[in-house]
């Protein structure tokens, strides 16, 4: 797999997104709670596309360029970040929107924001699952650089992920889509999508059972998780055949247009008739968004690049 034919699929994929770049507007859309949950997962791609910047070539590197610029008009809005600070109890969506954004680029107002959403947020005490415990930390350690707040990224979310599905038993063959969604998600939040590396304990326990998920996948044809577990492969640093063989199954289910279907898609082809639709937009976005950031994990830690 040659770096030129990754970079084409990683082009595709982001000219559809920004073909439908006004679906992802939280404000001017008829359902704001989903586009806010869409422009979330939008600005993580982008963050992640701008740390691996120096290795895209100049038609993707002007493509994140034109999708900041047009996502930063969303997140200017006053009425988007007003809004933020009147529903404390969506912090995660409304502070990553604003956090990733500041990753590259500095605005005084925005941080001042996350500064007033973070002091709201550390006094919310969720009854929520362990790998949200993880999401919604991550979210606190990611504000709290941007109000001059000392932490420990990795002892903080290391302490959480004890009690994660990461020092399960991990019973794969009783996995629900469920629990293999909070095993990829844990590992994001623990390594914070691959920039911190993390001693795990049980860690070939745990590449065994991703191995083992991923054939499963691979056979259903769920390039969603497919695609989340080549993160984790990369985030992990491991390195695998069956993660190849995982990247080689991914990339060649992209469609012409750049969009990676869905597994509801994958088993429902009538519903893929317009794919500028919002509904086809909506079911999509996510794993074509998945897609792009393991095509570039992958390419850059296979040294492909």
């Amino acid at each position: 797999m040659n770096i030129k034919h990754i970079d084409e699929h990683i082009t595709k994929s982001l000219q559809w997104i920004l073909s439908n770049i006004k679906k992802f507007d939280p404000i001017n859309v008829y359902d704001d709670k989903f586009s806010i949950k869409m422009l979330a997962e939008l600005q993580l791609v982008l963050q992640i596309l701008h740390r691996y910047s120096k290795s895209l070539n100049s038609d993707n590197f002007f493509l994140l360029e034109k999708l900041k610029n047009e996502t930063e008009k969303f997140i200017l809005n006053p009425n988007f970040y007003e809004r933020a600070l009147i529903e404390p109890n969506k912090f995660r969506l409304y502070a990553n929107i604003i956090i990733y954004y500041l990753t590259y680029r500095d605005n005084n107002t925005l941080k001042s924001i996350i500064s007033k959403l973070h002091k709201k947020a550390i006094d919310i005490t969720p009854e929520i699952i362990p790998y949200r415990k993880m999401d919604f930390e991550n979210s606190l350690q990611l504000a709290s650089s941007f109000i001059s707040k000392k932490t420990d990224y990795i002892t903080a979310l290391s302490s959480l992920s004890k009690e994660s599905i990461l020092n399960s038993t991990l019973d794969i063959i009783n996995f629900s889509e469920q629990e293999e969604y909070a095993l990829t998600h844990s590992i994001f939040y623990l390594t914070n999508f691959g920039e911190y590396t993390v001693y795990i304990h049980n860690i070939d326990k745990i590449q065994n059972s991703i191995n083992s998920l991923v054939v499963k996948n691979i056979l259903i044809n769920n390039m969603d998780l497919l695609g989340e577990y080549i993160i984790c492969y990369c985030n992990l640093n491991i390195k695998s055949k069956i993660c190849d063989l995982a990247f080689e199954k991914l990339i060649s289910s992209q469609n012409n247009n750049g969009v990676t279907l869905s597994p509801k898609s994958n088993q429902n082809k009538e519903l893929n008739i317009n794919d500028n639709d919002i509904g086809f937009v909506r079911r999509n976005y996510h794993t074509t968004l998945v897609s792009i950031i393991a095509y570039l994990t992958y390419s850059n830690s296979r040294n492909v690049r």
